[in-house]
């Protein structure tokens, strides 16, 4: 009484058929449970690390954004410093913070369910005559 899965009747081979027919269902019962975790789009990824954003910064020279542990570390291991995008050499290797890729990624980090980034104190928003008010946390909620 087996079947061979080509008769009328029959029953139909696994896709695993090393692992048997509750082998398989266990399987894929396994796999369908997994939830993979979303991948950010590319532009939201350093070009050093291929990972997310943790701290944008652009490449005041070149205008390239990386991130800046990253571009950091780059920059002392190369003598004389160069942009890792375009093998530019560098004349300047300032970093400016890069506000509106950090809130993109923030903005996908909350729809994904991720973590959002955190300010590191190497990157607060200041202006001339003090902190941005985008960055004032007023605890009555007023405004000035």
């Amino acid at each position: 009484m087996s079947s061979s899965g080509n008769g009328s009747g029959g029953t139909k081979k696994l896709a695993f058929p090393h692992l048997g027919f509750v082998g398989g269902l266990l399987f894929a019962i396994r796999k369908a449970g997994k939830v993979t975790p979303v991948e950010p789009p590319e532009y939201l990824k350093c070009p050093i690390t291929q990972e997310l954003f943790g701290d944008p910064v652009i490449l005041s020279q070149t205008g390239y954004t990386y991130d800046r542990p990253a571009i950091e570390r780059w920059l002392r291991q190369k003598t004389p410093p160069t942009d890792p995008s375009t093998n530019v050499e560098l004349y300047t290797t300032e970093t400016v913070p890069n506000w509106a890729l950090r809130d993109a990624a923030n903005e996908w980090c909350t729809a994904n369910g991720a973590k959002p980034l955190q300010d590191p104190e190497s990157a607060k928003r200041q202006l001339a005559g003090g902190i941005n008010a985008r960055d004032r946390r007023a605890p009555g909620g007023g405004g000035g």
